[in-house]
């Protein structure tokens, strides 16, 4: 039912407003909860153990190259995005196309995941095939 704007604001003049509490709190608050089972210290505990053993970590031999690593994280990241292209061409194609055209979506991933050169080998099959 539609209540009208005279009914509002009656209903809003039925609540009473007051301020809140700001006395101290009457029971331990949590500060004073972890304080009291020393958790403060447990954690920097916890954390000194993690550091030592991260030296010790950074002691041992690396077992990727940064410039590797580097690589991976790049293929990771395209991989990534051209998954989510490929997603979102087909989307598109599904709502303003006929049909999809299923080798056209297939290249489009493809040259998102592998850029500019994928198009370069495309174009350059292309000249060879035409030869």
């Amino acid at each position: 039912m539609v209540r009208t704007r005279k009914e509002r604001k009656a209903a809003a003049n039925e609540i009473k407003l007051a301020h809140p509490d700001r006395s101290a709190p009457s029971e331990n608050t949590l500060l004073q909860l972890a304080q009291d089972r020393n958790l403060f210290e447990k954690a920097e505990q916890q954390q000194r153990k993690g550091r030592n053993a991260d030296r010790q970590d950074e002691d041992e031999e690396e077992l990727i190259s940064p410039r590797a690593e580097r690589i991976m994280d790049a293929v990771l990241w395209s991989a990534s995005l051209a998954m989510l292209h490929f997603t979102l061409d087909v989307l598109v194609q599904h709502q303003y196309a006929i049909s999809i055209i299923w080798p056209q979506v297939t290249i489009r991933t493809m040259q998102a995941f592998a850029g500019k050169p994928l198009s370069q080998l495309r174009k350059r099959l292309r000249y060879y095939a035409n030869r």
